[in-house]
């Protein structure tokens, strides 16, 4: 069995503060960040490799969670390839 990482999911309080963090800092490439903007796509997101990116759900995605503190729980889901 071989499994890679197809992407992870994480909950934003500031979509766009992470995705700077993750374009300037981190240098990944940005993906649906204008779509994002103009409302043509539900979330931006950033591309680690040619399998894998970091999509980032804003507020009205969580379902079920409220984020509130620095501790708080982020991380929505990953998602696994097995072949």
């Amino acid at each position: 069995m071989i499994a890679t990482m197809d992407h992870i999911v994480i909950n934003a309080l500031d979509v766009d503060a992470m995705v700077a963090f993750y374009v300037k800092v981190l240098a990944f490439a940005p993906e649906r960040v204008e779509a994002f903007h103009e409302g043509t796509a539900p979330f931006p997101s950033v591309r680690l490799n040619a399998g894998t990116i970091i999509d980032f759900f804003p507020k009205g995605m969580w379902k079920g969670l409220e984020i509130t503190g620095p501790r708080s729980e982020t991380m929505n889901h990953f998602c696994l390839t097995v072949t």
